[in-house]
């Protein structure tokens, strides 16, 4: 499978992977899953570990084909009633600044953004240069990742206050906090139904693009 990732013919070619995952699941921690999963980041396709995911990134990709979206259900696009948590490595902050730029209206109609401490100061400065109100902050800042904002935000996944988790990974260096990532992943993973997760920036500004296509009116 993993193979089928970097493959660059057409042959057999995977655009993606859903691997759907019991809580606990050992199986997820081999080095074939973690290398699976580090191949899809690397090649910009996504690796969805929730079936909220999934069914978020078909919806997306029909929207982008040209098909009609499909009647909304649930809590799918209710953004002004949902919170989303935007995380970035330190080589991806300038990223994850320059997607919130781009999607900044698209973010801002959900009720609550959440941070990782410096990503959230950053986007609270760039927020402010986009006409935000000096007097609410954009973002909820939290812990930075190594002091336990990960953890933080895992809590909030669990207790039904997040909704939607964007990272952006860096997959080039090893993280002293990697534990406290598991964590949230694992949280996510166990949200499976009601939490959309997407990492790696290609597949977020994808998800970003079919998602204004789809709202834009009540943007």
């Amino acid at each position: 499978m993993a193979t089928a990732i970097v493959d660059t013919g057409r042959s057999g070619v995977l655009d993606g992977v859903v691997h759907l995952a019991a809580p606990g699941d050992e199986s997820t921690l081999t080095p074939e899953v973690r290398a699976l999963r580090r191949l899809c980041l690397i090649h910009a396709k996504p690796y969805l570990i929730t079936a909220a995911s999934a069914v978020e990134w078909i919806e997306a990709e029909r929207i982008i084909c040209g098909l009609p979206p499909r009647p909304l259900t649930g809590s799918r696009h209710r953004f002004a009633h949902q919170a989303i948590a935007l995380i970035a490595h330190d080589a991806w902050k300038p990223c994850m600044v320059e997607f919130v730029v781009r999607h900044f209206a698209l973010l801002s109609s959900f009720s609550r953004r959440i941070c990782t401490g410096t990503t959230g100061c950053r986007l609270n400065d760039l927020a402010r240069q986009q006409g935000w109100s000096r007097d609410e902050a954009w973002a909820t800042c939290y812990e930075s990742g190594p002091m336990g904002g990960d953890v933080q935000i895992a809590d909030l996944v669990l207790s039904g206050q997040c909704q939607q988790v964007i990272f952006f990974h860096d997959v080039r260096v090893n993280h002293p906090h990697e534990a406290d990532m598991l964590l949230l992943e694992r949280a996510i993973a166990a949200s499976t139904a009601e939490v959309v997760y997407f990492s790696g920036a290609a597949v977020a500004y994808r998800w970003a693009e079919a998602a204004e296509r789809e709202v834009g009116d009540r943007l």
